[in-house]
């Protein structure tokens, strides 16, 4: 499933290092993030290596996180009112909110 062979076998080698004991477990959670999130996992280990992290949980966080930030940027707003795409604000001095906030006092 993951398309770069030398960064598939930098985290298994990392991950039979780190943790001999758990490497069954800390495989699954890498299969787990594979079925899970397919189009993160190579950005995810990508980052993973770039930053030096070692667990799968750490896989599984990062290709999280990628997903999140995935779904926010292709958010669609809504289409702007064309009633209104003429107007302009009207740009304002940046010490008007003290003149304000001193009670409106000229100066």
């Amino acid at each position: 499933m993951l398309t770069d062979k030398q960064a598939a076998n930098w985290l298994i080698e990392i991950l039979s290092n780190q943790y001999p004991r758990h490497m069954v477990d800390q495989l699954k959670v890498v299969q787990s993030v594979i079925l899970k999130h397919p189009y993160f996992i190579d950005e995810a280990l990508s980052e993973m290596r770039r930053l030096r992290l070692t667990s799968a949980n750490d896989l599984r966080d990062i290709a999280i996180t990628l997903e999140i930030h995935s779904r926010k940027k292709h958010k669609v707003t809504g289409i702007p009112n064309e009633k209104y795409k003429t107007l302009v604000a009207p740009e304002r001095r940046e010490d008007i909110y003290f003149i304000v906030l001193q009670g409106g006092a000229n100066q």
